[in-house]
């Protein structure tokens, strides 16, 4: 097995890919798969996702970024890379050297990107953001003819592509609905406006699996890559790609009547043993999960009580047989739904992985078994040794 000291991350390559090919069998052939990358792939680990991603025959890499961006460049990734966000003037010169696609909704941005591009012989590739209603970024639908009657004679740059962005397209088709009509009205002006877009794109996770979208050609995938599956829309074409674990590192029987952890916020009913967890929230494990969520171990739910510590948590184990110092218990993955345990948290599924820090080890495991430490963090390579494949993953 991989031997691990408190708590790790397992990344399962198989998973990943396996995910791509069910969406790349929703979306069909006449469409681009672009990967959404951001924040370092979602808490999956942005390069070596990103190179994962390559080899399934993705299209399309996106980030939030430009540092994101440089970084998959110098690892050699030539795919085309759109950074998602505005950026700021101090940022152009770098995005345009690292042949990173923008998103645009200023004309006095697009002056600078322009004059910019001059300097440096490059011709800036640009993305015209819509403001359907997120009220984040991008050009009211009224405003595009005349930013595109300014922007569309720049020399030094083309206008590549346009899109939007759903408020809520899991849950509101009501919105969702007049997002769309709002975006195709936008599209229909750049056309009298004679720009035709090479890409256009507003599909993601939610929306792929509700609307008919033949006028759009480029899909941005997050959530469904990672097997994030919000509701079990996706009925079990998707796993997760993380499996977060930790080990035991206390065991201790405690009389009915017993406070647990910080404020005494749960009360033991019964004569109960309680397991103590080397993770915490120090580690991005919520504080909110404590007397809500459960682990998993040896076929059983394994429940948290008491508040969740900096560095550890814990778990009743009374009903659970044969539990050992240093057995591990999971506390996401294919048996602790991100959705499921979202739900507990009172966090969107994504901030579950995203915000596992640092100090937790992320461990890839390759369809051959081999087991590789990512380099990407902040911790003691020592402290895990590569053996097998744990044979519970």
């Amino acid at each position: 097995m991989v031997s691990y000291p408190r708590s790790c991350v397992f990344i399962d390559d198989l998973a990943f890919k396996n995910n791509l090919t069910e969406i790349k069998k929703i979306i069909g052939l006449k469409k681009s798969l672009a990967l959404v990358v951001k924040a370092d792939a979602y808490g999956h680990g942005l390069e070596h996702i990103s190179k994962l991603a390559v080899d399934s025959g993705v299209d399309w890499l996106m980030v939030a970024t430009v540092s994101e961006g440089i970084a998959l460049r110098k690892i050699g990734i030539e795919l085309p890379i759109l950074v998602l966000s505005p950026i700021i003037d101090d940022e152009i010169s770098e995005a345009l050297i690292y042949d990173l696609r923008l998103v645009a909704d200023d004309l006095n941005f697009m002056v600078r990107l322009d004059h910019q591009a001059h300097l440096l012989k490059k011709k800036a590739l640009v993305h015209i953001k819509i403001d359907t209603g997120l009220s984040r970024y991008g050009i009211m639908p009224c405003q595009i003819k005349d930013f595109i009657s300014n922007v569309k004679n720049f020399q030094n740059i083309t206008i590549e592509g346009i899109a939007t962005h759903f408020i809520d397209s899991a849950k509101r088709d009501d919105l969702s609905k007049k997002q769309i009509q709002a975006f195709n009205s936008a599209i229909h002006v750049s056309k009298v406006e004679g720009i035709h877009y090479k890409y256009i794109h507003l599909s993601n996770t939610s929306s792929i699996l509700k609307y008919s979208d033949d006028d759009y050609n480029l899909v941005r995938i997050g959530a469904a890559a990672y097997g994030i599956d919000y509701q079990n829309a996706y009925q079990g074409r998707i796993s997760p790609v993380l499996t977060w674990k930790a080990r035991i590192l206390s065991i201790r029987k405690r009389p009915a009547g017993s406070g647990v952890s910080y404020e005494s916020t749960y009360t033991t009913q019964k004569e109960t043993t309680i397991a103590t967890l080397g993770v915490g929230y120090g580690d991005g494990y919520p504080r909110s999960l404590g007397n809500t969520a459960y682990v998993y171990m040896k076929g059983y739910k394994a429940p948290v009580i008491g508040l969740i510590c900096m560095d550890q948590a814990l778990i009743d184990i009374t009903d659970i047989p044969d539990v050992h110092v240093g057995d591990d218990v999971e506390l996401l993955g294919k048996n602790v739904r991100p959705y499921e345990l979202s739900v507990f948290a009172g966090l969107n599924p994504r901030e579950l992985a995203i915000g596992i820090t640092s100090r937790v080890p992320r461990v890839t495991l390759a369809p051959d078994h081999s087991v590789r430490i990512l380099d990407n963090f902040h911790y003691q390579k020592s402290s895990i040794k590569n053996e097998t494949l744990i044979s519970s993953l």
